[in-house]
């Protein structure tokens, strides 16, 4: 063919293509473009956040995923179900996915890749225009571990301020104070911290007031993010205090598990809503005397009832 027919037949399609009525899609992407969890245990559930992006999203498009990974694809779900709308003025356009391993699975690794495919949703089609479709893939890599995996981050940290403790009877109920954790749980076992510490100084850090800890600790399913609080109870008074917190994994300090926070305690019955220690929060040495005491009674009402039954028999068998 001569430079002269090649040229006339590229116009020929340049021109056909600019008198063709048809819908443009603009640029599609996905991030992150990927689905990594190598901390798997069967039964668990893991879930993440993939946000699908476009430039122009001008009118509405439709979404289908197809699932690619060899003998785990009935794992897989969205929060969208698997054909979705991306609608129109949505530059970005958030997607949970997950994945639930079921009891059943085997020990190993499962890769493969999630591909998307979109393009225009029919009703935005008018007679003669041309879909185009664009998608992308997810790559998936996944692995069923054996091994029970325990371990978290710890993403902010807060104190909240606290009431006095006050006098209740003839017990004393210290000052309650909660600090809250969020903490994400990266394992595939149940975990958390498994005690906080706190260490409380003077506004100035010049003297250490007191020192107390917790175990009691609510922990987090596998792979989920949480906010949780470790309850702590002072008998300091009304004051500014300074808090050296360590939030501990196992019987070391957890990465960025340790820090400083402010500690503002004020007279009791100032905070509204304010829910105090109760008798049940105090030490079991210090509930122990209640106890007792209740048993003592009890024991008594016990004897003078036997008491009373044998003086009854007695003045029967008398009377006969």
């Amino acid at each position: 063919m001569s430079s002269k027919g090649l040229v006339t037949i590229l116009f020929f399609v340049l021109l056909v293509t600019l008198l063709l009525p048809q819908t443009v899609l603009g640029g599609f992407g996905i991030s992150p473009p990927y689905f990594v969890n190598k901390n798997l245990a069967k039964g668990s559930h893991y879930e993440s956040k993939i946000i699908l992006v476009r430039d122009d999203p001008v009118e509405d498009w439709e979404a289908e995923v197809e699932i690619e990974v060899p003998g785990a694809e009935s794992w897989f779900s969205t929060d969208s179900g698997l054909n979705f709308i991306l609608p129109k003025g949505e530059k970005q356009v958030p997607i949970i996915f997950s994945v639930d391993v079921p009891q059943e699975a085997e020990f190993g690794t499962y890769q493969g890749f999630l591909r998307i495919k979109t393009s225009a949703a029919p009703k935005s089609l008018e007679g003669g225009t041309v879909a185009i479709a664009l998608g992308g893939r997810i790559e998936v890599d996944l692995e069923v571990s054996e091994k029970g995996i325990f371990d978290f981050k710890i993403w902010s940290v807060k104190v909240s301020d606290t009431e006095e403790g006050r006098d209740s009877w003839w017990f004393y109920l210290p000052g309650k104070i909660k600090f809250t954790m969020k903490i994400e749980n990266t394992g595939n076992i149940t975990a958390g911290p498994t005690k906080v510490q706190f260490d409380i100084y003077d506004e100035n850090k010049a003297e250490l007031l007191e020192s107390i800890e917790t175990t009691e600790i609510e922990k987090i399913a596998p792979f989920e993010t949480k906010e949780i609080t470790a309850n702590l109870f002072t008998k300091l008074k009304p004051g500014r205090y300074l808090v050296k917190f360590k939030i501990f994994k196992g019987e070391e300090v957890a990465q960025k598990g340790e820090g400083e926070l402010d500690l503002n305690i004020v007279p009791y019955g100032t905070i509204p809503d304010y829910v105090g220690a109760s008798f049940f929060d105090l030490p079991l040495k210090e509930q122990l005397p209640l106890y007792i005491g209740i048993f003592l009674i009890f024991a008594l009402i016990i004897f003078a009832l036997v008491r009373a039954i044998r003086r009854k028999r007695r003045t029967v068998k008398i009377k006969k």
